[in-house]
This record gives C-alpha cells, structure tokens and sequence, in this order.
C-alpha cells in the first residue's frame, strides 16, 4: 500500500516536472568573446563612406569652381571679342567718313571753281553789254545776284556802262536792287558816280533807296579821275546830268547834309568839284538852304 502511495507520488511529481517550462540559453550569447562591445567613434564602414562623401563633396566643389571659372574665362573673352569689333566698326566709320568728307570736299571745290568761272563769264558778259549771253544764262537758272571777291553784282557790272537791256533783263528776273559791294556802294550809288541819268531814274522807280550803303548823293556830287578824258561835248553832258541826278535823289528822299563812313558831307565834295562844274556847288548849297526854311 505504502508502495502503491510512493508510487503515485512519484508519478505526480513527475507530471510536476514535465508541466515545468524549459528555458533554452543561448551560450554564445554569453561569451564574453562574442558580446559586441559598444563604440563612441564611427566604425571603419561609416568611417569609410565619410570619407567617401568628404572626397566626393571636395570633387563636386572643385569641378564646380572649375567650371565657373572657365564660363568666366569664356565671357571675358566674349567681351574682349565684342570690343575689338566696336572698334574696329567705329574706326572704319571714322574712316569712311573722312573718305565722304575728303570726297564731298573735293566736289565743293569743284563747285566752287565751276561757279566761279559761270560767275567770272557772267558778270564779264554784264559789264559788256553781251545782252544775249546774258539772257541764255538767266535761262538756265542762273542766279542773277552771284557776286565776285570784291562783292559786284551783275546789275552792278550792267549799270557801270549804262546797259539798259541787260539792267532791264535782272530786274525782270528779281535781281536785289539794294546789294552793295566791299566797298558799299550800290547800283544806284554807281549809276550815280557816272551819271547814268536814266539808269538812277529806273532804279529809283524799282525800290532802290537813296539812304542804303555808300550814299548816292555823295557820289553824285563827286568829281571821276577820267573826266579830262572827255570830249568838250561829252563832258558838258556828263556835267548836266549829275545836276539832274542830284536833284532826282532829292526828290527821292536823300539827305544833303547826310555824312559818309568817315564825316564828310555832299557839301565837302562839291566844293572840290566846283573848279570843274560850279553848278553842283550852287545847287547844293541852295538844296542846304532849302532845308534850312523847312525846318523853320
């Protein structure tokens, strides 16, 4: 009985201890050989692929820094290439136009002399009396108040021989009637010198002024140095149509006692005048007194 009890204590006992979990250890675990020992640095892989980075970062870097410097070097160039080119344009203009200017130069001074000649035979033309070259000139186009060096005009060179055709022929085509010469003496003024009657009366009737440059008066009261060169006849004419011609001016307008450039009144020409026409002096002096009642 007792056995039967221990046997079944036994069995019980044994149920116990196959009901009791097993617990598996792992050994390596354990050894101290085996356990991975914590580290403060980074391992030789993290160390390596630092590394890598580091290196690959420094290349991109410089590749960079490369590349910047190459587009700069590039630009540079650009520009020194635009540079060159500006300046090569600017100086072939520059050249191009001195070559226009030296060209266009050239062709004034051909101008120039052209005209200078068509002025030289024109005026010639005026001066005697070749009135049908000078109406095929004004034809052309001519100007008509063309002037030389010393400033005559083709109505002065007309009036110095009383040539009434060709004076007749400017003023159709608007010739100025009041140009005056280096000298400032006009048409009317030389008419007057020469007493060229009908050509003062025509100018006075086509708006020539008795106060404009050199004053007629003046001049018609002056004696010509080739007076003496005159016929008996012709110098008595001359003599009556500069009293005709001071009268007309008067009549016009112009003043007896009206002084040149330098001071000099009509009066003081007469006087030097009277040894030769003593009336131009008389006539004078009774237009001065005329004035002089006028006035009162």
């Amino acid at each position: 009985m007792a056995g039967k009890i221990d046997a079944e204590e036994r069995r019980e006992e044994g149920e116990e201890e196959e009901e009791r979990p097993v617990v598996m250890i792992n050994v390596r675990c354990l050894c101290p050989k085996h356990v991975d020992e914590p580290t403060n640095g980074p391992t030789s892989e993290s160390a390596s692929t630092s590394s890598s980075s580091s290196s690959s970062s420094s290349s991109s870097s410089s590749a960079a820094a490369a590349a910047d410097s190459e587009h700069q070097d590039e630009e540079e160039e650009r520009h020194t290439r635009e540079s060159d080119n500006e300046q090569q344009q600017q100086q072939h203009q520059e050249q191009k136009r001195e070559e226009d200017d030296d060209e266009e130069e050239k062709k004034k001074k051909k101008r120039r002399q052209m005209n200078a000649k068509q002025t030289d035979a024109f005026l010639d033309a005026c001066t005697q009396g070749d009135t049908k070259r000078v109406q095929v000139t004004i034809a052309t186009g001519f100007d008509v108040d063309v002037r030389c060096r010393d400033g005559y005009t083709p109505l002065m060179c007309a009036v110095l021989n009383s040539n009434m055709d060709i004076v007749m022929a400017l003023l159709k085509h608007g010739v100025n009637v009041n140009a005056f010469d280096c000298f400032q003496q006009t048409a009317l003024s030389t008419a007057c010198h020469y007493a060229h009657l009908d050509t003062v009366r025509l100018l006075l009737a086509r708006g020539a002024k008795v106060d404009c440059g050199y004053p007629p008066l003046i001049m018609a009261c002056r004696d010509i140095e080739d007076l003496s060169s005159y016929t008996k006849e012709a110098r008595k004419s001359f003599l009556e149509r500069k009293v005709k011609i001071i009268k007309e001016l008067v009549d016009a307008g112009a003043d007896v006692e009206a002084p040149d450039f330098v001071g000099q009144t009509p009066i003081r020409f007469a006087v030097d005048f009277k040894h030769k026409e003593p009336r131009i002096l008389a006539l004078i002096k009774q237009l001065i007194e005329a004035k002089k009642t006028q006035k009162k």
